[in-house]
């Protein structure tokens, strides 16, 4: 089973200004993603759901 078909429940660390939240993930699912400090992440509301995807140049 990869990282990315487990569910963890994450608290938001903290709010920054009037316009950011800080939300940690899982590094498990950033490996699998690729994630890395710097990319860019596109995030949309779709119903309740939050969803985040890498942008790729």
């Amino acid at each position: 089973m990869s990282n990315i078909d487990k569910i963890e429940l994450r608290r938001v660390q903290a709010l920054q200004g009037q316009r950011s939240l800080t939300l940690v993930f899982p590094k498990g699912f950033a490996t699998e993603l690729g994630v890395r400090k710097g990319d860019f992440l596109k995030c949309q509301v779709d119903k309740n759901r939050l969803i985040v995807e890498k942008v790729n140049p």
